[in-house]
């Protein structure tokens, strides 16, 4: 079962894993992770010069958010990811037209975001649903602000930000970060301490 994202009452394809929370930044653009997103698409792309300022998602047009869902619910690649900063570069000037590039690459494809979303009690009911393993560390990681990636079978999180949550008071917060570690080590990934993320 896919998962969806909310986006001003509609419901689009989730970003993939592996844009981490670069993804959350691009939809939302809080300036919480601009930093990270900016060195991330930069990265990415092999852009060195390439600047997030003047960006703000509130400024995206409906057929420029339906583009930048559709670039981010595929694995991260070069060619996406310059796809993304040609968008991002486009809607910092003010611009609401789709860059020359990307109109001809998704002429002819009809975007339709999902206007409804599954019933809470759906979700989970049927046997074949199953939840990736890096979805809860993912999603632990981003209710508590902790920038985190996935790339690969790797998840790329701070260890001393993560280690303060696992001693910390709540003991909910606790264990469900524990049960995330282990579904990740029982299903063959890995986490990795990075500072920059």
């Amino acid at each position: 079962m896919p998962s969806f994202i909310d986006i001003a009452g509609k419901y689009y394809p989730a970003p993939h894993p592996e844009h981490g929370d670069y993804a959350q930044e691009l939809f939302f653009y809080t300036s919480r992770y601009a930093t990270y997103t900016e060195e991330f698409l930069r990265e990415c792309s092999g852009d060195k010069r390439f600047r997030i300022d003047g960006y703000r998602a509130t400024k995206l047009s409906d057929r420029q958010r339906l583009i930048m869902a559709f670039l981010l619910s595929k694995p991260t690649s070069k060619s996406n990811t310059q796809a993304i900063i040609e968008l991002v570069e486009t809607v910092a000037k003010g611009r609401q037209a789709i860059p020359l590039r990307l109109r001809r690459q998704f002429r002819g494809i009809q975007f339709n975001p999902v206007i409804h979303h599954p019933e809470p009690s759906a979700i989970g009911a049927h046997p074949l649903c199953r939840v990736p393993p890096a979805d809860p560390i993912l999603n632990l990681a981003r209710r508590l602000q902790i920038p985190a990636c996935l790339k690969g079978k790797t998840v790329f999180v701070s260890f001393p930000v993560l280690a303060r949550c696992l001693d910390g008071a709540n003991s909910a917060i606790r264990d469900n970060l524990q049960q995330a570690i282990l579904l990740l080590q029982r299903s063959g990934y890995h986490l990795h301490n990075s500072h920059t993320v």
